[in-house]
């Protein structure tokens, strides 16, 4: 019985922790596109802050780093912290 009771815990926690992952993957998502068009349009401004955000999600990927960089390029005159995210 009790053996059964920390089964069904267990998997009701497994399951609201892929349920979190894929929200949070879809609004990953939906924020790439964001800072994309944002880019796009050059409003560099607007870009930063969420550019920032993805960053800090997956720091190892090569295109929100560019994206970073390129924010950096265009809102900060600190050239510096573009030139360290478009290096990576």
């Amino acid at each position: 019985m009790r053996a059964g009771l920390l089964l069904v815990v267990l998997g009701l926690f497994l399951f609201s922790t892929v349920s979190a992952q894929v929200t949070n993957e879809a609004d990953f998502k939906k924020k790439f596109a964001l800072v994309d068009g944002y880019l796009y349009d050059g409003d560099y401004y607007k870009a930063l802050p969420i550019a920032k955000e993805l960053y800090g999600y997956d720091s190892s990927n090569a295109n929100i780093a560019y994206m970073l960089g390129t924010s950096y390029l265009g809102a900060s005159p600190d050239r510096k912290k573009a030139i360290y995210y478009l290096e990576q």
